[in-house]
């Protein structure tokens, strides 16, 4: 009897009836509501991650400039075009630019932990960059310069250097090659040097930051000590984010190449009024870059933040990113801080020329913080 009551147990069991359609249906939407709820965290913690990564980059970028400084008594300049006079246009990243020398990114290499590169670069040419004492332009021992548009230094320029990439970007990846010609093509960068608000238009326009209402802390061809920051090192940016651009052709975010948009950004403020601030893009011309695409659309462009225009080339360009809001900078005593997107900016124009902008009276929070001399700094609070 013992064995058939236990039969028969196991068979009510094997005949119990199993889930409805109902019953199934329910599991997964409930199912479907917490995947829900889960990845968006998931993918705000990895957004978050991404984030801090690209800071603590920036940081380590910010500290090699600091210690460059001290060993040269100057930060290294943001680029050196081979070309005396001219246009940048021409100097940096057009035909001529094969002959340009080493930018910031190529001078703190040493800095980086990374001597074996910078050797590779200067074995080929060793020279020294003008630079700037005050109101002077002068010749100083800060640093040694690379031709790097060099055919036999192809390679190296292609080198990718992971701490001066920020994973968030989605374009990094995708080297650029001027003209579409892949003999002259370089590897992407995320960083770029503060050269100041004016758009250096003419290398001739250097001697402009003998003005407190320019100057910001690498420049082309030009570059401060620590001493000259007048506002404090605390108060003003040394070097923060830029984009990669959205096609092979597009020159921005390419860390061995100067010029603005490529390592360093420039005419980002109060003057001529086109690229203020962050990630800007309510202009229909916000960065000045050579073969910029012009194919987004609005919805595009607000996505990914990269409004630019060719009219103006390597003129101009801010600091731009794919984090949500902002972007990260570094400041020039090495603290790593979050810029949004809807800091104070200048609402008003001043025309380019130097009466006018050495006039001028009413400047933002985010002027502020790109002049390292004009002697009123801004405090974090108002960040």
């Amino acid at each position: 009897m013992k064995h058939f009551a236990l039969f028969q147990n196991l068979k009510r069991r094997f005949n119990r009836r199993g889930f409805t359609l109902v019953e199934l249906l329910v599991v997964i939407a409930i199912i479907g509501i917490l995947m829900g709820l889960i990845l968006p965290a998931v993918n705000g913690a990895r957004a978050t991650a991404r984030r801090m990564q690209c800071s603590n980059n920036l940081k380590n970028v910010g500290l090699a400039c600091i210690n460059y400084e001290a060993s040269n008594k100057f930060f290294p300049p943001a680029s050196d075009p081979a070309t005396k006079t001219g246009t940048l246009n021409d100097a940096q990243v057009g035909p001529q630019g094969k002959n340009q020398r080493a930018n910031w990114l190529i001078l703190i290499l040493p800095q980086m932990d990374n001597q074996g590169l910078f050797d590779q670069f200067n074995d080929l040419l060793k020279s020294q960059p003008t630079q700037s004492t005050g109101n002077t332009i002068t010749s100083s021992a800060s640093g040694r310069t690379i031709t790097v548009g060099k055919d036999d230094m192809a390679t190296i320029r292609r080198t990718v250097i992971s701490s001066y990439r920020c994973p968030s970007d989605p374009y990094v990846d995708v080297e650029f090659a001027y003209n579409d010609d892949t003999s002259y093509s370089f590897a992407r960068g995320c960083y770029a040097a503060n050269a100041g608000l004016a758009s250096f238009d003419n290398l001739s326009r250097r001697q402009w930051w003998a003005s407190n209402k320019i100057c910001g802390v690498m420049g082309y061809r030009f570059s401060i000590r620590s001493g000259d920051i007048l506002d404090g090192a605390s108060n003003t940016i040394l070097a923060g984010e830029v984009r990669s651009g959205v096609t092979r052709t597009e020159p921005r975010g390419v860390w061995a190449l100067g010029g603005a948009g490529a390592s360093a950004v420039a005419g980002c403020g109060f003057i001529g009024g086109t690229d203020k601030g962050p990630n800007a893009h309510k202009d229909s011309d916000s960065d000045g870059v050579e073969h910029c695409t012009s194919t987004l659309t609005a919805d595009q462009v607000k996505k990914i933040k990269m409004n630019c225009s060719n009219a103006g080339a390597n003129l101009r360009a801010t600091f731009r990113s794919q984090h949500t809001g902002g972007v990260n900078v570094v400041f020039a005593d090495g603290s790593t801080h979050w810029i949004a997107d809807s800091i104070d900016i200048n609402s008003t124009n001043v025309t380019e020329n130097l009466t006018n902008i050495n006039n001028a009276t009413s400047l933002s929070v985010w002027d502020r913080l790109m002049l390292s001399s004009d002697g009123k700094s801004v405090s974090l609070k108002d960040l």
